[in-house]
């Protein structure tokens, strides 16, 4: 007999699925039923299913993340998908899920999941007869064939170019470099990596996972585009073409990409940024290409989310800058004066705005550290999150204008950070919080500004949130504690109980029931809890729309955060907003 297991969060879908089909007599027993993705894995690394009826947005886990867990598990796992809309057009083949079918929840009839489940019965029935290995020989050619793929590129790239004519002709085979033909390049950086490492539970997942939606979507597509995985952060694109003056390939392959960006987006709910090259004609060009684009650190740093833009023509202009800012380091001393001065006037008021800087032409980012360090311990003192996020904000707005090189916005930011606990815990504000150590691995993970503002802010929302509670949350715990803190770090994007044990070096199951002996509710209902009070401070300290509130608190499902939110608050976030 077939095990089965259902996850939605939608009660009323569970108990009408759960009653009105007769499972039993179909083959198959009903194993469980959860209300969210990281409850039904939990059981599921136990005891795995046969097939997994889930839905797609669900808190905690959702049920894209969850097949592809379990299909990582198990390789057979039919999966059938439930879906409150009908955007799930790339689903089917994403992330390698092989879904077998989606049902959309207002027009579901439970007959037709009964007609599934016998077709799905019948088709294991048979594999077990055939044996797996057979049916599992195309996707591995598949698999093998993308493999290949990047093992030439990757050689292409790395390796000195001794045989051109060689290399082309492994480049016709890929479509690549044919007579008459040129390439346009692009590369593609996934955003957020760190968080979405720890959401698809290993880089092979997320690549997998972004490869898989890349080629579903270039493969419809009539500018012919081919997708290379080079790491788990970044993704190549190669689009060949004819040149012609009816064509405009920098048009047809930035539509391409923009195609890609939305799948990913509403597919998986990952992000990615794109650089696009120059045009090539031969492999000479194609390989230098190949190389600045990866080498295109600081204009990477500098790319907002999902942003699609041609590279910088050449690095001359970074390195002009980087020259000029090491030719004025008397100019830089006599900022850094200034600076000081500048701050001892803004010990006194709070008002003084770091928009007003003077922009002197080499500048150095550190000539303004004193002067941010009074700014925001003054804000972090007066116990205001919103000022705090504000007086972030314009620096980092600063640092954008100048555009200092990465390393040295990484440093100030780190050292400006670590200060800052440091004083603040000298005047016991706040407790110790997160190591120096961790600090430093979670700012390795960061590649643009973007990140670094939403990792900065999240910490000085921290500090405010402690000063106003006396404590993180009352629990005296120091693993639930600390478990707190990663929660009120992290309210951007969602957080799963498996990361956050993970975090805290706990097994998960242990981990679920410590923290609800010691806080009286659950994980989940603490985050969402959290999650919750943040959208009301946003709602009360900002003009920012409900679509964008819950944007910046981790739900791709504007629906869900308003029942979430009405559910809470007793209203609706507009209702709340008055």
């Amino acid at each position: 007999m077939y095990k089965v297991m259902l996850a939605d969060d939608d009660y009323p879908v569970i108990e009408l699925l759960s009653e009105e089909i007769d499972w039993q007599s179909l083959g198959f027993r009903l194993m469980g039923t959860h209300g969210n993705g990281a409850s039904a894995w939990e059981q599921a690394q136990e005891e795995m299913p046969d097939v997994l009826i889930t839905d797609i947005g669900m808190p905690a886990m959702d049920g894209l993340e969850l097949t592809a867990r379990m299909k990582e598990r198990n390789p057979g796992l039919r999966a059938v998908i439930l879906s409150c809309h009908d955007e799930f057009q790339y689903a089917r083949q994403a992330m390698r899920l092989n879904v077998q079918e989606y049902f959309l929840k207002d027009a579901l009839d439970p007959e037709d999941l009964v007609r599934l489940l016998r077709r799905l019965k019948m088709s294991m029935d048979e594999e077990l007869q055939a044996g797996w290995e057979q049916s599992r020989l195309k996707a591995l050619e598949n698999e093998t064939r993308s493999l290949r793929q990047e093992r030439i590129i990757r050689n292409f790239i790395d390796q000195p170019l001794l045989s051109p004519d060689q290399w082309k002709r492994e480049a016709e085979a890929l479509g690549l470099l044919r007579d008459g033909e040129a390439v346009l390049p692009a590369v593609g950086f996934v955003n957020h990596y760190g968080q979405l490492r720890r959401r698809f539970s290993s880089e092979q997942t997320l690549r997998f996972a972004v490869g898989n939606v890349a080629d579903e979507v270039l493969g419809g597509i009539g500018f012919s585009g081919l997708h290379v995985a080079f790491d788990a952060r970044t993704a190549l694109f190669l689009f060949a073409y004819r040149p012609s003056l009816k064509t405009n390939p920098y048009d047809c392959a930035s539509a391409s990409l923009r195609a890609v960006r939305e799948a990913l987006r509403s597919v998986l709910g990952v992000r990615m940024s794109f650089l696009i090259g120059g045009e090539c004609a031969s492999p000479e060009s194609l390989r230098r290409q190949l190389r600045e684009l990866l080498g295109s650190a600081e204009q990477r740093f500098y790319l907002k989310e999902g942003e699609i833009v041609k590279r910088f023509a050449s690095a001359s202009a970074s390195s002009a800058s980087s020259a000029s800012r090491a030719s004025s380091a008397s100019r830089a001393s006599s900022a850094s004066s200034a600076s000081s001065a500048s701050s001892a006037s803004c010990a006194s008021s709070a008002s003084c705005a770091s928009s007003a800087l003077p922009a002197l032409p080499g500048t150095d980012l550190f000539s303004y550290y004193d002067l941010a360090s009074t700014e925001l311990r003054e804000a972090l003192v007066g116990k205001s999150a919103a000022e705090a996020e504000e007086v972030a904000g314009r620096w980092i707005r600063l640092i954008e204008r100048e555009r200092y090189a990465p390393e040295s916005v990484k440093d100030w930011t780190l050292k400006l950070l670590l200060d800052l606990k440091l004083k603040l815990h000298s005047l016991h504000f706040i407790g110790s919080g997160y190591t120096a150590d961790t600090l430093h691995k979670e700012i390795a993970d960061i590649d643009s500004l973007g990140e670094l503002r939403d990792w900065l802010v999240g910490h000085l929302q921290e500090f405010v949130r402690v000063a106003g509670q006396g404590g993180a949350s009352g629990a005296k715990r120091a693993d639930v504690q600390e478990a707190c803190k990663y929660v009120s770090l992290h309210l951007s994007r969602r957080i799963t109980l498996e990361e956050v044990a993970d975090h805290l070096h706990l097994n998960a199951s242990y981990f679920s029931r410590l923290f609800k002996k010691e806080l009286g509710i659950t994980f989940i209902e603490y985050v969402t809890r959290m999650k919750m009070e943040r959208a009301k401070e946003l709602l009360d300290q900002t003009q920012r729309s409900v679509g964008e509130i819950c944007e910046m608190l981790g739900y791709d499902n504007q629906s869900y955060f308003i029942k979430t939110f009405k559910a809470h608050a007793g209203m609706t976030p507009a209702e709340y907003r008055g």
